[in-house]
């Protein structure tokens, strides 16, 4: 959540089901991709596309009972000092399962 600037990192988000997702999408805020350069995602998403300006990235059907993991590589961007949004949901299509407030700070 505290970053500085030209900084290199990797984040993975992990989803632990106890259903099936047929149409699973993480959304993430616009802070992600204000804030940092997106270099790669693994395994690639389905899907991307924009969700009220935010990041859906479609992530394929999950099977109940199973855990799916990305990983995302990033650089933070040296200009983006200052606190931004760095939330976190996860849709079933339309519905929303679950969402995670954050805040992703910058230091110069």
């Amino acid at each position: 959540s505290a970053l500085r600037g030209g900084l290199l990192y990797e984040a993975s988000f992990t989803i632990h089901t106890t259903r099936a997702l047929p149409h699973p999408v993480l959304v993430l805020s616009k802070g992600w991709a204000i804030v940092q350069q997106i270099n790669s995602l693994e395994p690639s998403p389905v899907s991307q596309a924009s969700h009220g300006g935010d990041i859906a990235l479609g992530l394929g059907p999950i099977k109940a009972g199973t855990t799916y993991t990305l990983f995302g590589e990033f650089q933070v961007n040296p200009t983006s000092v200052g606190w931004w949004p760095g939330d976190v949901s996860l849709y079933n299509g339309n519905k929303r399962l679950i969402h995670i407030n954050r805040t992703i700070v910058v230091y110069p």
